[in-house]
């Protein structure tokens, strides 16, 4: 187990598992892969409520403190394989700001997930 797992394991709750953890890490994949799945499924022709366009805007806002502190805390905590994840991560999330079509957008949140899913695999060593 991991001193960033274990870290994590104590900031959170001590009475959650690593398990737990490892969960959480594969929710948040989950939801950016959800993220990639709707973009690339948007077309110029679909048209949105204001209400709507905020849902995901603040959808996506928590999604992204969510991942920029757990990429964070990997390369504060981790030893060098978290810290590369974590730096990878970041740069991803970067790359994903500033994305100024629809399949780079796409590309961008489906490289972030994988960097989430062998975080996750590494969570689950």
């Amino acid at each position: 187990m991991s001193r960033i797992l274990i870290t994590l394991f104590f900031a959170c709750c001590s009475t959650l598992g690593l398990a737990d953890i490892c969960d959480d890490i594969n929710e948040l994949a989950n939801d950016w892969n959800e993220v990639a799945n709707f973009v690339d499924e948007c077309s110029v022709n679909d048209t949105f409520t204001d209400r709507e366009l905020k849902t995901l805007e603040n959808y996506i806002a928590d999604l992204t403190k969510d991942t920029y502190g757990l990429a964070d805390a990997l390369i504060d905590l981790g030893d060098k394989r978290e810290t590369r994840l974590g730096t990878n991560m970041r740069k991803t999330m970067a790359k994903l700001a500033e994305s100024e079509d629809q399949d780079t957008t796409v590309i961008m949140l489906d490289k972030l997930v994988d960097i989430l899913d062998k975080t996750v695999d590494y969570c689950d060593e």
